[in-house]
């Protein structure tokens, strides 16, 4: 007979599971060299099973994208082509509706089960983390690898600190014990490039090529975009 302290332990104790996925949600309107260090550095320093890079179709909080669905999408295929670990995927786009973070989750979730997620955001992004659609369901969806941003430091408040405190874990092996639950805070070298900034250089006709993928590059300039 199971007894009951084995029940109990039974249900809380952590299994160990796959290799977690990466998601790097985002406009990529265009994606640039920074969008793929960080993809980088992520999946080979918390030793990821892949990255899946999901651009938006219609971001809540933000203007539309400049370029188009199909050219943004086309721009992540070629950048990725070369990495087997860098996985596009399209799904936020055929929605074609506003894309919420949790929407996007709960399609992955049905679809791989119990495979560990790890939601990667910046700490401006988790800063307003109370604002996005169901936060509280998020977390029950997803890990969230929270990463530096230049001039940005996490504001003191209740909610934040506390939410922290419930969820933050310091060795990023448990982020592989289970499904969803932890928040990670990572520190990523200092990386200035913006979509915006580049946006900016390439209306004017100043773009540093080195700021985005070749491939990606020749793309802009073949199709003739943002100008």
């Amino acid at each position: 007979m199971v007894s009951w302290f084995s029940k109990i332990f039974q249900k809380n104790k952590i299994l160990p599971l796959q290799k977690p996925i990466g998601i790097l949600g985002g406009t990529f309107d265009p994606l640039h060299n920074a969008h793929l260090a960080i993809a980088d550095y992520v999946l080979k320093k918390l030793n990821f099973q892949e990255i899946r890079f999901i651009p938006c179709s219609k971001p809540p909080h933000r203007p539309s994208p400049k370029a188009s669905a199909e050219d943004r999408l086309m721009m992540l295929k070629l950048a990725t082509q070369n990495n087997p670990q860098f996985i596009v995927d399209d799904r936020e786009l055929k929605r074609n509706d506003l894309s919420y973070s949790v929407d996007t989750l709960n399609s992955l979730r049905q679809e791989l089960g119990q495979q560990p997620f790890c939601f990667i955001l910046g700490e401006d992004a988790f800063a307003k983390f109370n604002e996005w659609k169901d936060w509280k369901t998020v977390l029950t969806l997803t890990h969230l690898i929270v990463i530096n941003r230049p001039d940005t430091a996490l504001p003191d408040t209740a909610w934040l600190q506390n939410l922290l405190k419930q969820h933050q874990i310091h060795n990023s092996n448990l982020l592989s014990s289970k499904p969803a639950g932890f928040i990670y805070q990572l520190k990523l070298p200092p990386m200035t490039v913006s979509a915006t900034q580049i946006r900016k250089q390439l209306i004017s006709h100043q773009l540093s090529l080195t700021d985005l993928p070749e491939a990606v590059a020749d793309y802009i300039q073949k199709n003739k975009l943002y100008l």
